[in-house]
């Protein structure tokens, strides 16, 4: 039984590292249209252009 819990939780955390990585990138094509500095790109800025 924990061996399939581990197994499920694992696959959890693929799909949420595979879409984390997709939505980061997309991000940083979107930040690179407008010619933003790469240094300038943190989480936080992420989440408030999001949430705007």
């Amino acid at each position: 039984m924990m061996k399939g819990s581990i197994l499920d939780y694992i696959k959890f955390l693929l799909v949420f590292l595979i879409s984390f990585i997709i939505f980061s990138y997309g991000t940083l094509l979107y930040i690179d249209e407008y010619d933003q500095p790469l240094e300038e790109i943190r989480p936080f800025t992420i989440v408030e252009w999001v949430t705007k």
